[in-house]
């Protein structure tokens, strides 16, 4: 069971449904509760991709790590508003892993809300702030 005040508890969900017919309101989805909602696996994010185009519900939230985008831990930062995706200087050293897979899935996240916004459809992305998430090509493009 998740925590009601952790990542991954599904409250903007549960809050939406009071809103919504539950029906239109997508399931909360995470990797905490299997596999199956691993947007860095490919088969998962294809079969997400799938579900937008069928439009089995008309609003989905998507709440991307937010581990390596923080500036809450500046001194381990390895991002900037300058360098999005990874900034060498502020690495010292080779861009961790982790700072890769995140972006890998708030790319992902974002060309789901793509998806979503081309067809008329409701999504949210949940996200800390400031973040250089605003600064990816493919966020700038889903704001315009």
């Amino acid at each position: 069971m998740v925590a009601e005040n952790n990542a991954g508890s599904a409250r903007l969900t549960r809050a939406t449904r009071k809103k919504l017919p539950a029906n239109r309101v997508a399931p909360p989805e995470d990797k905490l509760y299997t596999d199956q909602h691993d947007l860095l696996n490919d088969r998962v994010y294809e079969r997400k991709k799938k579900e937008a185009t069928q439009r089995r519900t008309f609003t989905s939230h998507y709440a991307p790590t937010c581990r390596t985008f923080s500036y809450a831990q500046a001194q381990h930062q390895q991002r900037s508003m300058e360098y999005p995706y990874g900034d060498l200087d502020r690495a010292r050293g080779p861009i961790r892993d982790s700072v890769v897979e995140d972006s890998k899935l708030a790319v992902r996240v974002i060309a789901l809300a793509k998806i979503h916004h081309a067809l008329g459809d409701a999504f949210a992305i949940e996200h800390c702030w400031p973040t250089p998430l605003m600064q990816f090509q493919s966020m700038k493009e889903l704001l315009k």
